[in-house]
């Protein structure tokens, strides 16, 4: 008999789960935080005809520091092995970026990513050993922009990614990783985010116009699915998104003469780059980083190769993660320039490792600062770039869309950025403002050696991606800083949303 750890099990789609496989003879380990609902589905189980000794409760606060240890301890304690985990366990929290503070984003992805991510990493080597199954509980919201829900679609859009890379890299071990994007289904997933009777009847009304088979979905046809990834009846499948949402998927201003853009990340590589080609098109600058020396001199190369006026130029050297970055960014460009027209968000940095040997302080470390601290800085100058019907870029990757094995924490943050690209879009394009992002493929700059590389590794890697490029070389920054100017100008008037690729085709050639 098989056995399966089913978090969020007290209700909705964890409930039905774990339903089904007990059912399927799993013996069933069951988590979730109501102690009295849990204990309820163990009695559901065996009046079913299961045993009772085959079913395990284990009450407990997901995100806590200890849940992942106790969940797996007592799991193996009880039936000794692991062979699926379905990570069913999250929470939904409504409302536009503008109105939803960082602790908002902060609670999202910490009990629907961070939390999910340590219980499976501490899971792994149990399910190694019986070349088992994981299978991610993610959304529609994860590979579709909404407005409104803007960080829960970042949290799903990091599992999904984080599924697809995790799969790769658990391959080898025999071990397959999945996940089902579910749409609109009928649990108490709306109403514990705050949705009235009034309001979910209506919301679940409106989904016989929004899913192509005219109807939500129900718990237990999303089991199914799971049933289907956790089991040996999918053998030949790893790194899928199943889609379970009746079709939803499927339905699915000028400037000043002297705009002023901030840009973050400028004290080197696509940052800089970016910085200089702003200069020579009239840009008025607000450059940060946290490297002073390194912005002076970016700022005399806008003044001697770009043409602008050091008067036109703000340096603002900061740890974008620490508290004060936003305002103190923010206000000092509005008391220089009295205005933000563009937002390019370029800081960022690249940790690599397998999961199992990355741990969870270097997920935090690339979350905090790829994700976290763009959000933060965005929300802060949103308000100054409605006033001027300006843009947003953000500096994302081809990691975004593409798995790769040994970056999934860096491929997760990237993932993050997009799904908030294009969320945001949605919520911003009617005040005027447009929000995009740039994928870059492999760009010589420095990221690679500040995560580790050697100077022999990292010429390695840049000879290697003449061959995982389509155009046969890595690209420049002047490349990327190009697509970055024509997504913050007017020259892409009608753009928004956009992940634009500036890869030399390796996301077509991927996996390669």
């Amino acid at each position: 008999m098989p056995v399966a750890i089913i978090t969020g099990a007290s209700s909705g789609i964890g409930k039905a789960t774990a339903l089904l496989l007990a059912r399927n003879n799993y013996k069933v380990s069951l988590t979730g935080r109501n102690v009295k609902a849990l204990n309820e589905l163990a009695g559901l189980i065996v009046s079913a005809g299961g045993d009772k000794n085959d079913v395990l409760v284990t009450p407990v606060e997901l995100s806590s520091d200890e849940a992942p240890k106790t969940i797996i301890d007592a799991t193996v304690q009880k039936f000794g092995r692991i062979d699926s985990l379905i990570n069913s366990a999250g929470i939904l929290r409504a409302g536009p970026v503008l109105e939803s503070g960082i602790e908002v984003y902060d609670e999202l992805m910490n009990v629907n990513v961070r939390s999910l991510v340590r219980l499976t990493r501490a899971a792994l080597p149990h399910i190694i050993n019986t070349k088992g199954t994981v299978v991610n509980v993610s959304s529609i919201n994860g590979p579709c922009p909404f407005p409104n829900v803007t960080y829960y679609c970042m949290s799903k859009s990091a599992v999904d990614q984080f599924t697809k890379c995790l799969a790769l890299e658990m391959a080898p071990n025999g071990v397959r990783v999945n996940a089902v994007c579910p749409g609109v289904t009928v649990t108490n997933l709306h109403r514990t985010s705050g949705q009235d009777e009034t309001t979910y009847s209506a919301f679940l009304e409106r989904s016989k116009t929004t899913h192509a088979l005219g109807r939500p979905g129900e718990a237990n046809e999303v089991a199914e699915a799971i049933f289907f990834l956790a089991s040996e009846k999918s053998s030949f499948t790893t790194g899928e998104l199943l889609r379970v949402d009746g079709g939803r998927g499927i339905m699915h201003p000028l400037f000043s003469i002297m705009p002023v853009a901030i840009i973050t990340g400028a004290s080197s590589g696509i940052g800089k780059g970016t910085a200089l080609l702003f200069a020579k098109n009239n840009y008025k600058l607000s450059l940060t980083g946290r490297n002073t020396d390194a912005l002076k001199e970016v700022a005399a190369l806008c003044v001697s190769e770009g043409g602008l006026d050091i008067n036109d130029i703000l340096i603002t050297a900061v740890e974008l993660s620490s508290e004060e970055a936003p305002k103190t960014i923010v206000d000092s460009t509005i008391q220089k320039f009295g205005r933000i027209d563009s937002l390019i968000n370029s800081a960022g940095i690249l940790r690599a490792g397998p999961v199992l040997e990355s741990g969870i302080e270097v997920y935090d470390e690339l979350m905090n600062v790829n994700v976290r601290s763009l959000v933060r800085l965005t929300r802060a100058a949103l308000p100054h770039i409605i006033n001027a019907k300006g843009t947003v870029v953000n500096v994302s990757s081809i990691n975004g869309p593409c798995p790769f094995a040994g970056v999934t924490y860096y491929c997760m943050t990237k993932s993050a950025v997009d799904q908030f690209t294009k969320c945001l879009a949605l919520e911003m394009a009617p005040n005027g403002v447009r929000v995009n992002a740039v994928c870059p493929g492999v760009i010589v700059t420095n990221i690679h050696r500040t995560s580790g590389q050697d100077e022999a590794t990292y010429a390695a890697f840049l000879e290697k991606s003449k061959t995982t490029h389509a155009l046969g070389r890595p690209g420049t920054t002047t490349e990327v800083a190009e697509a970055i100017l024509f997504l913050a100008s007017e020259k892409s008037s009608f753009t928004t949303g956009q992940l634009l690729k500036v890869d030399g085709g390796r996301g077509i050639m991927h996996p390669r």
